[in-house]
């Protein structure tokens, strides 16, 4: 009977504070903020009418949530219920004594402020933690691995590298399945061969939907190329990409290492960055090229800005760093999107300032986050430690496999990009603190 209740209290703690977070969460963030990417996808959602710039999953969901009758806010509802019921199914798993709590998690106020926000990378973050929850469920429950295939499959149709951050897990997938026989060479070769098919099928969606795809690296291809042309000295871009006007002295007053936009929508010459009108193909096969080449022709330009880059993306997010690569705590509205009454809570107001204000202080620094990985390995490496060592090492290398790409490939140092390292660090962490034999 003792055995029976402690069980039951094991399942149903950490269900009631799941059910606590969703709704405080809800609460305080609903009907949720909407940046300009936010209200775009919005807007896709609602017409039909898909760019590729993104996958367009998450825009397809919202479609669906709408054509239900739904208001717009019930995605962000519909993230916090996800991210919930994972960390809830992780709870369940652990063995430290505050394990039960584990949903509370999602109330730390650097993870409760970016889950407020219709971001892709909240979706990915959402989807994540619930198949990590399943794989954690499917120690015991091997059918569960089977379920986390979808979430997963979610994740990476929500993002285009969200694939790297997929693939630990998906190799959790098959060493859990039933009756697998593997070894962990073969479940790596599965995971390798699953994350090509969910990529090739995320295309493929991508190609039925999207009347008229927008590649979405040539922002980042500009961002490096006019960086380097400035510490060269002479215009790398392709000429049929700017106007004839345009200088390095231009170049120098638009390139910074926190983000690209100055470069598309702020210089006067003109640049076409192929996101409002597509580009020519051999135009973007130049501009790929020329892009691509840059470690090899300008080696030490182009690392001095990626690190520049990187450092503003996991580094202390600086004072003078511009509000909206932080957070957008606001509502825009986009074409004939419906108004959104935005949330007029004190609790809403209060954290979005707070955030804000202590973006410099190391709660809301993502290397620091990411470093928790350290301790998280260390304690779930040691003999004695009884718990889910897989799962730790999935999400630590899920974390890392996602954030070392985006030090190369992000077209700006947007905090939102670090949320899904920062919480599987954080989670990993919390997995591994204090599991060990008696």
């Amino acid at each position: 009977m003792a055995t029976r209740s402690r069980s039951v209290v094991k399942w149903w703690v950490p269900v009631g504070v799941a059910i606590g977070v969703v709704a405080l969460a809800a609460f305080v963030l609903y009907p949720g903020w909407y940046s300009f990417d936010s209200a775009a996808l919005l807007l896709q959602a609602r017409t039909g009418e898909y760019t590729g710039l993104q996958p367009p999953l998450m825009a397809l969901t919202w479609a669906q949530l709408l054509a239900l009758g739904a208001p717009p806010g019930a995605l962000l509802v519909l993230h916090l219920m996800l991210a919930c019921a994972g960390l809830c199914l992780l709870a369940r798993s652990a063995a430290a004594p505050m394990a039960p709590l584990l949903p509370l998690l999602l109330l730390w106020p650097p993870f409760l402020v970016l889950f407020g926000h219709l971001w892709t990378d909240v979706a990915l973050a959402a989807a994540l933690v619930l198949a990590a929850g399943l794989l954690a469920l499917a120690r015991t429950q091997p059918q569960a691995a089977w379920i986390a295939l979808l979430p997963l499959a979610y994740a990476v149709g929500v993002r285009h590298n969200a694939v790297a951050a997929a693939l630990p897990l998906l190799m959790l997938v098959f060493v859990r399945l039933p009756r697998w026989r593997g070894t962990a060479a073969a479940a790596a070769l599965m995971a390798a061969v699953a994350g090509f098919v969910l990529y090739a099928s995320a295309a493929g969606l991508t190609r039925l939907v999207v009347a008229e795809p927008r590649p979405a690296w040539t922002p980042t291809a500009i961002w490096d190329l006019s960086a380097v042309s400035v510490a060269s000295g002479r215009i790398l871009l392709p000429a049929a990409m700017h106007g004839p006007g345009l200088s390095v002295d231009e170049l120098r007053r638009l390139t910074n290492p926190d983000a690209s936009l100055n470069l598309l929508v702020g210089s006067s010459s003109g640049i076409n960055s192929g996101i409002v009108a597509p580009l020519p193909a051999p135009l973007l096969r130049e501009l790929r090229q020329r892009w691509l080449g840059l470690p090899l022709s300008n080696p030490q330009a182009w690392l001095r800005h990626r690190a520049a880059v990187a450092w503003s993306l996991f580094g202390p997010q600086r004072r003078d760093k511009l509000d909206d690569l932080m957070i957008v705590p606001r509502i825009v509205t986009l074409a004939d999107n419906p108004p959104i009454v935005a949330n007029a809570t004190v609790a809403n107001a209060k954290l979005a300032g707070a955030v804000l204000r202590w973006r410099d202080q190391p709660w809301c620094t993502p290397i620091l986050y990411l470093l928790l990985a350290l301790p998280a390995l260390g304690w779930a490496l040691r003999r004695d430690f009884d718990g889910d060592r897989a799962l730790v090492a999935s999400l630590v290398a899920s974390a890392w496999l996602y954030a070392v790409p985006l030090v190369f490939i992000v077209p700006s140092a947007e905090w939102r990009y670090a949320l899904w390292p920062m919480l599987a660090c954080a989670v990993a962490l919390l997995l591994a603190f204090r599991r060990q034999r008696a």
